[in-house]
């Protein structure tokens, strides 16, 4: 992360190195001066979801919480790739 970056933008993947990944961005964050970050979690993560996924998200998002750095923390419902699936029903029900 470039020293005196204003913001950034935070995105794990789902995988089992999501919360290292996470932990490493904020601490990168906070050497380069402290950005606002941006952080995309999901809509309702929880320490009990049969998803390990779910409580990486728990993890991470208390790992910024906790960090002292300017955040913000979205949780879509759905994301754009998800309503690709939708695509052709949408188009066939002439709903755009």
């Amino acid at each position: 992360m470039p020293h005196g970056s204003v913001e950034a933008f935070l995105y794990t993947p789902p995988s089992p190195e999501a919360d290292t990944m996470a932990r490493n961005a904020i601490a990168a964050a906070r050497r380069a001066g402290g950005p606002h970050i941006v952080r995309l979690s999901e809509i309702s993560p929880e320490s009990v979801s049969a998803l390990r996924v779910g409580r990486l998200h728990l993890e991470s998002n208390a790992e910024l919480q906790s960090s002292g750095l300017l955040h913000t923390i979205s949780r879509p419902v759905q994301l754009m790739q998800v309503m690709l699936f939708a695509a052709p029903i949408i188009a066939s029900e002439d709903m755009i």
